[in-house]
């Protein structure tokens, strides 16, 4: 039962987002055009495609693919050889299937929280009382609604990250032998740098697993190396391959929008939060948020990546005091918002951000606890509302509107 409500969930919520795009990449005038699998394979999604059809480059002088973490193209390259697939079809069936996974992982997880007693994760009960599957199907309709996760249903990786992180909670909230769990950590950090968000709540679990110090120092190193496994088997490809172990950070500064700011600026910017208000200073050449397209302020994802973002943080900042997320959960989700935040928060204005914010997967618990304690005709406005702007967002993706 709780399989096909999640594959119920994936289906209707993927179907809005595959109608959008469809209607998009139809009627939308777009600055540039595609139609059948291209209308979801948009500016990264060409990057992967490149890596599944040609492999790696890497040019210091000029963005490169290495930017580009190798666990999803890897997975579609995969499909690919044993379907005869297309490349993007690949990567998009890719996506799709792993967002299907992280669907049923999810409701798994919300299930095994609600039960209570004393497993290795403090539990917060629904707040009015409501039965176990409530909080599963608002948590499960908050995550497949949510206006950003279109993303999720194109050939980028945050599906694929979604998938491995949720997994990883759910072996430490199961108590899942340890090598395991490390397993599931270092394969997010071979889908996405900001994987590393994994590593704190998982040492955590390990460092409380162990009775006695010195068997917990002697896991910790253990398990500790062995949960960047993917992070680590990436730089020693780049280093056999292009001579640079750290090919992927250099290359990420060609894609900086504020180019030329010294260190201290930019400390000082993200300190005083500059990347959030200088969005909407028509001042600041930089930052301003309309020379993106379009120009209606609702549907420009340089005006709403800030918004998105601070939501992010303002559900698990509530999550937190409230009390809705346990320790491992408040610390995975600070870190997937600190990490993109400080390193591309400034350089990069924000671009991105609301996709980075929409991977924040423990936000999704918090909203669904506010959905079932709210009327439900509240809750269903919002998840309509959110339904609607998803749709839109999707046909902007698929008519080639720099949506990101």
């Amino acid at each position: 039962m709780g399989v096909a409500k999640a594959m119920g969930v994936w289906f209707v919520s993927s179907a809005i987002v595959f109608i959008g795009a469809w209607l998009g990449s139809r009627f939308l005038p777009p600055p540039r055009g595609g139609r059948g699998a291209d209308m979801l394979l948009r500016f990264d999604g060409l990057r992967y495609r490149q890596i599944v059809c040609e492999g790696y480059e890497y040019d210091p002088r000029r963005r490169s693919s290495v930017a580009h973490f190798p666990g999803y193209p890897a997975v579609a390259w995969l499909v690919r050889r044993g379907t005869g697939l297309d490349p993007g079809l690949a990567l998009l069936l890719t996506s799709n299937a792993f967002l299907a996974g992280a669907m049923v992982g999810l409701g798994a997880y919300v299930r095994s929280r609600s039960l209570g007693g004393d497993g290795p994760l403090s539990v917060a009960r629904p707040a009015n009382g409501s039965p176990r599957e409530a909080m599963v199907n608002w948590t499960l309709l908050a995550f497949g609604l949510w206006p950003m996760g279109f993303f999720f249903r194109t050939a980028h990786s945050e599906s694929t990250f979604l998938f491995f992180g949720i997994l990883s909670l759910l072996g430490i909230q199961r108590n899942w032998p340890r090598p395991w769990v490390a397993l599931l950590v270092g394969a997010t950090t071979a889908t996405r740098p900001v994987g590393i968000a994994l590593w704190p709540p998982y040492m955590a679990w390990v460092w409380q697993s162990e009775q006695r110090w010195r068997d917990r120092v002697g896991a910790m190193v253990v398990f500790g190396g062995l949960a960047f496994w993917g992070l680590a088997a990436y730089m020693i490809f780049q280093q056999t391959t292009f001579g640079d172990a750290l090919a992927f950070v250099k290359t990420q500064k060609h894609w900086a929008i504020a180019r030329g700011a010294s260190l201290g600026e930019k400390a000082l910017g993200l300190l005083s939060l500059e990347p959030f208000w200088a969005t909407y200073d028509w001042r600041n050449s930089v930052f301003y948020w309309k020379d993106a397209e379009p120009a209606w302020a609702i549907l420009n994802c340089r005006f709403l990546n800030p918004i998105y973002f601070g939501l992010a943080i303002g559900l698990v900042a509530l999550g937190a005091w409230r009390r809705w997320l346990n320790r491992y959960e408040t610390l995975s989700a600070a870190g997937l918002l600190l990490i993109p935040y400080v390193t591309k928060g400034y350089d990069n204005a924000m671009l991105s951000h609301g996709r980075f914010a929409a991977v924040v997967f423990p936000a999704y618990l918090v909203a669904g606890q506010l959905l079932q304690q709210v009327p439900r005709a509240i809750a269903w406005t919002i998840l309509g509302t959110s339904r609607f702007f998803m749709a839109a967002y999707a046909a902007l993706f698929a008519a080639g509107y720099p949506f990101f």
